[in-house]
């Protein structure tokens, strides 16, 4: 995505004045707003549906090999029990 200083210029140029980067404020806030939802929805544990019986989380943390920034993973694992037919009942 191009900076709000270039849309400012673009603005400028192409005689918009202030609204293309009144624009980019707008798209840069729907996309923080966006990401902030993605991590709260992240953080909070799935609701266990009627098939579920037992459901655990494993966390491994570490260091990312690219910029060496702090990094977890959640891991969501779920043991759900299946009615299975009886031969009888499959007749």
């Amino acid at each position: 995505m191009c900076s709000r200083d270039f849309c400012r210029a673009a603005g400028r140029l192409y005689g918009a004045g202030e609204q293309l980067a009144l624009a980019h404020d707008r798209v840069e806030a729907l996309a923080a707003a966006a990401r902030s939802q993605a991590a709260r929805q992240a953080r909070q544990p799935p609701a266990m549906t009627q098939e579920e019986t037992e459901v655990t989380f494993a966390v491994s943390e570490g260091t990312c090999p690219y910029c060496a920034k702090p990094v977890a993973v959640l891991v969501r694992q779920s043991a759900a029990l299946l009615q299975l037919e009886s031969p009888e009942d499959a007749r």
